[in-house]
């Protein structure tokens, strides 16, 4: 799994959300709707009117990290492929 403070390769991804808060203080349609993709990434649970928390962000970053970091060396439809003939009950095939 990717450290979420260093990134991929070492690299440090993920300072726009630890160390500056820089995501969290952009309030564009863009910056709101990667803020909902990384929560769900993250797994988390937010309570009641609270949009996201720095925690679920970087949780989230991390898990998208290393979706990216896995789409660079293997293809998504071989991985999906594979995962719904080995998973085929937690995966099921909606192609049709």
């Amino acid at each position: 799994m990717v450290n979420p403070t260093e990134g991929v390769g070492g690299s440090r991804r993920a300072w726009p959300v630890r160390r500056s808060g820089t995501l969290r203080r952009d309030e564009s349609p863009g910056a709101s709707r990667l803020w909902v993709i990384l929560v769900r990434l993250s797994g988390r649970q937010m309570k009641h009117r609270v949009e996201s928390t720095a925690p679920a962000l970087l949780a989230g970053l991390e898990r998208l990290l290393a979706i990216d970091d896995l789409m660079q060396v293997d293809d998504l439809q071989e991985v999906l492929d594979l995962a719904r003939h080995q998973l085929p009950r937690l995966l099921p095939d909606r192609s049709s």
